[in-house]
This record gives C-alpha cells, sequence and structure tokens, in this order.
C-alpha cells in the first residue's frame, strides 16, 4: 500500500527551509512550498512510489547485466528529445524543469541523495547512519 504524502520524512535540511518559510518575521523572498521542494518530491516519488520498485525488479528478476542494459536504454531514451524514438516532455515537464533550474542554486543534489541515505539507514536502526557519497 502507498503512503500518504504526510508519512515521509523530510531530511534535516528541507524540515529547517520549510520552518524558515512558516517564520511571521521571514524578511526574504516569499518561497512557495510546491516550487521549492519541486526536486525533493520527484526524487521522493522515484525511490518509494513505483520507479525504483521497478528498476529492483529487473535487476532482481534480470540481474545486474539486465539491470545495466536497462539503465544504458533509459538514459539513452533521455538523450535526445529531439529526435523520435526518444522521450518528449510535456508542456508541465517543461515547466517543472524550469522551476528546478530556478532554485537549483539553493542546494547540492549530492548533499540532498546524501540526507535522504542517512534517513534511509536510521529508518532501520543504524545510528549513527551511513551516508551514500557519489563517486568523485
Amino acid at each position: 500500500m502507498t503512503k500518504k504524502k504526510d508519512d515521509y520524512q523530510l531530511t534535516p535540511i528541507w524540515k529547517e527551509i520549510e520552518e524558515i518559510i512558516k517564520w511571521p518575521d521571514f524578511k526574504g523572498t516569499p518561497m512557495k512550498t510546491n516550487d521549492d521542494f519541486i526536486l525533493y518530491r520527484k526524487i521522493i516519488n522515484f525511490l518509494y512510489r513505483g520507479a525504483a520498485g521497478t528498476l529492483f525488479e529487473i535487476k532482481e528478476g534480470l540481474g545486474e547485466k539486465g539491470l545495466k542494459m536497462f539503465m544504458q536504454y533509459v538514459l539513452f531514451f533521455l538523450s535526445n528529445v529531439e529526435n523520435p524514438g526518444h522521450y518528449y516532455p510535456s508542456s508541465l515537464v517543461k515547466s517543472q524543469i524550469k522551476q528546478i533550474q530556478e532554485v537549483a542554486g539553493l542546494f547540492d543534489i549530492a548533499d540532498t541523495l546524501n540526507e535522504i541515505s542517512q534517513l534511509e539507514y536510521s529508518k532501520h536502526g543504524e545510528n549513527p547512519a551511513k551516508r551514500w557519497r557519489p563517486d568523485k
């Protein structure tokens, strides 16, 4: 069964941002939670609402080699939106890309994924939690 949106925990950095936005004396440019959390929500949706599960099924059913081949195809599919046979972004996707680009300088994707990783380890009782780090 799919969890409700409220059941998903925010990582510490996003909890802090959420609290700052709520302060009555916040003098910065008002931020819309829906706009500024778009990439974070997309990552959470990917991990918990199906796409990562599909990748896991492919890995378990076809092995690492099958998963690598599938991921190569996904990268090819996303690589050239100008040509037929590749992903074609809808106007909604294009709009969300612009929103993500506008806030991209406010956070580091590696740190965000690191925080999500730590949260996952801690959910399983491993404290202090390990953290994922991208290959450098």
